[in-house]
């Protein structure tokens, strides 16, 4: 987060792999975009919506945690950080994560038990015009554990996955969608 209170995308993955990072201005002060975040739901996804599924009950970023993501910072109006350890590209083993595992964002930067990757989703609302407009950031980074896994993930980088860039247009989508209502 920008605002120093928690840890931020830096802190959590100062380098990676693989990032993705997609932006959108949107005319609502950070707070009220904050807010619509929160309380966003997978029913209004895109892709949801294309393919009939209501669950509007479940929020996105409750939908995240079911995944695996765990919540290191939720900072009003600044944004939210999550943060998630697994074999994200196999299929049988894709919310398999350490059993150390912690919700603990310092020991998430320091995870390297070789077989992982690590990705880390920053949702961040930066005030621009003075505040009264939002710079809506939505950015994956993921970095592998070893040498292995990097090429193991590779291949699904390349193909496509959960925690690649769609996800977050979904999520950007989905704000702008709701706005326009």
């Amino acid at each position: 987060m920008t605002s120093g209170h928690g840890p931020g995308l830096e802190d959590l993955m100062p380098s990676w792999h693989w990032r993705s990072r997609h932006t959108l201005i949107l005319e609502r002060p950070p707070d009220a975009v904050f807010t619509m975040i929160g309380e966003l739901v997978v029913a209004e996804l895109p892709t949801a919506v294309r393919h009939g599924q209501r669950r509007p009950q479940v929020r996105v970023l409750d939908n995240y945690l079911r995944q695996g993501f765990r919540l290191f910072t939720e900072e009003r109006p600044v944004g939210y950080l999550l943060g998630r350890i697994g074999r994200f590209w196999n299929r049988y083993e894709r919310h398999v994560a350490p059993e150390t595992a912690r919700n603990d964002p310092a020991w998430f930067a320091r995870f390297a038990e070789p077989g992982f990757a690590k990705a880390a989703l920053g949702i961040t609302c930066l005030p621009v015009d003075g505040g009264a407009a939002t710079l809506l950031v939505a950015e994956t980074r993921i970095v592998a554990t070893d040498a292995h896994t990097r090429e193991e993930f590779n291949r699904h980088w390349l193909v496509g996955s959960l925690a690649n860039p769609h996800a977050q247009q979904e999520l950007l989508r989905a704000v702008h969608h709701r706005l326009a209502a």
